[in-house]
């Protein structure tokens, strides 16, 4: 079976199965009202401007609701990786960054810095530049105090990483023995300029050229327009955006990986 089937055969199982919620109405299709959602995390239009040919916008908004309540986008990016990494090698390396988002209307989750208020994204990407882990918090704490929280919304915690490599904001001696201890993952990040004790091992940041995988990934959620600016008030809705996107990348992904693992 190629890559491409058991693709289809993975989606065709989860609309058959009692985590997709069927519609009341057989006038709209779960396709539609996905695709629907999917249009305005792409274009960051309001609403109001949701095309004819989708379902009635009330209609898309009631159901993004009742995705959001149940966590669909996050069980189905969780299925799709899981069921394609039991398949394949599973990953041993994570890259781990943070992107900043400005927030217009304000809410939760929402904090002030030097370039105005906005929320932080903390993203672990591995080899395949799949997103493998997820966690939307305020802007203000720093991203080394956020680390231990990503960490613990792996989609695979049954495959844990060995490495995660991470820029100079990463560089702790007391993180990398607590990351070395309770999790059995070494951190690699190269060492502050200002930094006079140097422990980092010159011969494994070897695989510091490859923390791009981790900028591409970034580059990936800001071909978004409802990710690049944040209008939801309610941290939950813009969460559940970042998992649908990430769902979205990774179908786009595994369908290029089919000549790399056929």
């Amino acid at each position: 079976m190629t890559i491409i089937a058991e693709c289809m055969e993975m989606a065709k199982r989860f609309c058959e199965s009692s985590m997709a919620p069927k519609s009341v109405s057989s006038k709209w299709t779960l396709e539609q009202l996905v695709g629907g959602i999917f249009w305005i995390v792409k274009t960051g239009a309001q609403w109001r401007a949701l095309p004819e040919n989708f379902p009635p916008r009330s209609t898309v908004h009631r159901w993004f609701q009742k995705f959001i309540k149940e966590k669909i986008f996050l069980h189905v990016w969780r299925e799709w990786v899981a069921e394609f990494y039991t398949i394949y090698k599973p990953p041993s390396t994570g890259y781990v960054d943070a992107m900043f988002v400005e927030a217009k209307l304000g809410g939760d989750g929402v904090g002030k810095t030097k370039i105005g208020k906005g929320t932080k994204i903390m993203l672990i990407s591995n080899n395949d530049i799949m997103p493998m882990s997820v966690h939307v918090d305020s802007a203000n704490p720093h991203e080394i105090k956020l680390l231990n929280t990503v960490l613990e919304k792996q989609i695979l915690p049954t495959m844990p990483l060995c490495r995660l490599v991470g820029d100079g904001a990463y560089d702790s001696d007391r993180h990398d023995k607590m990351l070395a201890k309770n999790r059995g993952i070494e951190l690699i990040a190269p060492h502050k300029k200002n930094r006079i004790n140097k422990t980092q091992d010159g011969r494994k940041m070897k695989i510091y050229k490859k923390r791009h995988k981790i900028e591409n990934l970034n580059a990936h959620l800001q071909n978004y327009r409802r990710v690049v600016t944040r209008y939801e008030r309610k941290l939950k809705n813009f969460e559940s955006i970042v998992h649908l996107i990430c769902w979205s990348i990774v179908c786009k992904k595994i369908y290029r990986l089919i000549g790399s693992y056929a």
